[in-house]
């Protein structure tokens, strides 16, 4: 039978040995995590896909790709730590700050409020994947507190990129409309990915605000797991089992966020949106000071003004 060359490693066909000239040197992508050397073609990469779709489809589940810094975690080097963070650190003794070593420095890390339940509750609904542009060593160590390796299909770190500081759905081997994705920053994604985007606000812990924070207040991975159930629920509404190709997880996306009202509107607007807001609530006699502590004064009863400084006060950075 005549060898297909689906896939190779150090440019031989891992089937026949053959050099990848002497196969007719087929298009082929990168698959670095998977192995350094391997490359895959681009007709075998939509055999696996198509199984994929399968296997999602059979499962009821989608694909869903995270982002790790300011969107599940934030980290930072340990000597850029300021004394009175360490201090706060050692006596608050929080259950989710963690130190993690790599082969030229260290870092502290925090996980968002609500991220292990997060993880946890969207697994029943989607097969997980991290991507960052982090480098490899340090993506795998911060999974290890995240459930480790075995909880995701893959994890995909800078050194897998195909172009620099850019993210890609190429390089995920599932349907790019079985895929949704939750990251921070949108301009990371290349432009084909932008449909398949759910944005998350950035999340920032360091340097910890003044006098520490036992409770935060984040509760964006409660308002993300909200979209991701109704998305999930949407796609896979009736008793039709033939998913196939039929339906797009990323119409049913534009659905839902035409239903929340975000679909016309980028995270920055969002934000911007929400500082005119506040700027309004101040003119009404609400007083902020967000360098040392934060300082309310109401003229009435104002239930919409409390939300617009408490909102303050989560994204101060003082």
């Amino acid at each position: 039978m005549e060898c297909s060359h689906p896939s190779f490693k150090e440019n031989k066909c891992r089937r026949c040995n053959l050099h990848i000239a002497d196969c007719g040197n087929p298009a082929t992508i990168p698959f670095r995590y998977i192995d350094d050397n391997l490359s895959i073609t681009v007709d075998e990469v939509k055999r696996v896909r198509d199984v994929n779709m399968k296997l999602l489809t059979e499962n009821k589940k989608l694909h869903l790709v995270l982002d790790l810094d300011h969107t599940l975690i934030h980290s930072m080097k340990i000597k850029k730590l300021k004394s009175t963070d360490k201090e706060t650190i050692k006596n608050i003794k929080y259950d989710d700050v963690f130190e993690i070593k790599l082969s030229n420095s260290e870092y502290v890390l925090k996980l968002r409020p609500g991220a292990r339940e997060f993880l946890d509750m969207v697994s029943s609904m989607f097969e997980l994947s991290i991507f960052t542009i982090g480098k490899r060593e340090y993506a795998h160590q911060v999974v290890e507190q995240l459930g480790g390796l075995s909880r995701f299909s893959c994890v995909i770190a800078r050194e897998d990129c195909l172009k620099t500081r850019q993210k890609t759905l190429d390089l995920v081997l599932s349907h790019k409309q079985t895929v949704l994705i939750v990251d921070d920053t949108e301009q990371v994604w290349e432009k084909s990915c932008k449909e398949n985007l759910i944005t998350i606000k950035r999340y920032d812990f360091f340097p910890i605000k003044e006098e520490g924070i036992v409770v935060e207040m984040d509760k964006e991975l409660d308002r993300v797991f909200e979209m991701l159930r109704e998305v999930h629920s949407l796609f896979y509404d009736g008793n039709n089992e033939d998913y196939g190709m039929k339906k797009d997880a990323r119409e049913v996306l534009k659905r839902v966020l035409i239903g929340r009202g975000l679909s016309c509107l980028s995270q920055e607007q969002h934000q911007e949106e929400d500082q005119k807001k506040l700027g309004d609530c101040i003119e009404k006699g609400v007083e902020v000071c967000r360098v040392k502590r934060l300082k309310i004064k109401f003229n009435g009863s104002d239930s919409f003004a409390c939300y617009l400084i408490l909102a303050a006060l989560l994204s101060s950075t003082d």
